[in-house]
């Protein structure tokens, strides 16, 4: 367990929460993180095409793999992000 609970993995549990959290509490931070995906994405292939937008996606995966407790640590965060959200909200009668 001490090998799994590291500084990236606290990290990674931090961002995930906060991420998720602001996306799912915030219309204003979904609609700005939205435009701003888009327009990266359009940045990028007006810059480098098809083939720096798949790059760019090569260089995230394999820097995702290569810090893989920090990976652990954003799944776990936006895990726990999920089941926080979940318990808050209202409960329809059926």
């Amino acid at each position: 367990m001490h090998n799994l609970v590291n500084f990236e993995f606290m990290v990674g549990v931090a961002v995930g929460k906060i991420l998720l959290g602001a996306l799912l509490a915030s219309s204003i931070f979904r609609n700005l993180a939205l435009a701003a995906g888009a327009s990266a994405v359009c940045f990028t292939y007006f810059q480098k095409g098809v083939p720096g937008i798949l790059q760019t996606a090569h260089v995230l995966t394999g820097d995702f793999s290569a810090r893989p407790s920090f990976s652990l640590g954003l799944a776990l965060g936006a895990l726990l992000g999920i089941i926080v959200f979940g318990a808050f909200l209202r409960r329809r009668p059926s």
